[in-house]
């Protein structure tokens, strides 16, 4: 990529063998996200869930997390609600199929893609997601970085091969946050303005 944000991940390709569109994978730029968690998901994965997308939220991401039917909170997502884009978030108890590693995924999904009109990107059309708890168990931890994929994924981005970041694909990083670079690299891709500094 020639977005300077973006150098060090991997963006997210498309059904048409395309990336991702950089400033607006949803097809136009900060599109409202929000995810949608399976009423069955524990409490406690719920939590470090939520919390994550707030932190991401917080730092001026265009996404918030509900449980079952619940609405976000008032003036969360900006942008007027036929605009948001719904991310159901299932939580399975079935065994986890094997990452690229070959270990058990703690996190899976499915998305689709169209091509842009001049043909060069792809736009997402939908994504679905999947916490897989016979691997998540109750490593907080390990919850907390699948939220952050999550988080990434929907902005376009396939994750970072640096283990200092808190995106690293396979989840291998111990990085406990959303880093700088990270949040540079969502903000650049998803077309959300980074907040002002202070």
């Amino acid at each position: 990529s020639r977005i300077a944000a973006i150098a060090g991940y991997q963006v997210n390709g498309g059904p048409h063998g395309r990336a991702m569109e950089a400033g607006g994978p949803w097809g136009f730029a900060c599109a409202p996200v929000l995810f949608r968690l399976d009423a069955s998901t524990p409490p406690a994965v719920a939590a470090q869930f939520s919390g994550v997308v707030s932190a991401a939220s917080q730092q001026g991401l265009n996404v918030a997390a509900v449980v079952g039917g619940a609405d976000p909170t008032s003036g969360t997502l900006t942008g007027d609600p036929t605009s948001w884009v719904v991310v159901p978030v299932t939580f399975a108890l079935a065994a986890a199929p094997a990452n690229e590693e070959g270990r058990p995924m703690s996190l899976g999904g499915e998305y689709g893609g169209r091509l842009t009109p001049d043909g060069r990107w792809e736009d997402y059309t939908f994504w679905t997601l999947v916490l897989y708890g016979s691997t998540l168990g109750d490593d907080a931890f390990l919850q907390r970085k699948a939220a952050r994929v999550a988080v990434a994924r929907v902005t376009g981005l396939a994750g970072s091969l640096s283990p200092s970041s808190g995106i690293t694909r396979g989840m291998r990083s111990e990085v406990d946050a959303f880093t700088p670079a990270d949040l540079a690299a969502m903000h650049a891709m998803s077309g959300c303005p980074a907040p002002p500094t202070r």
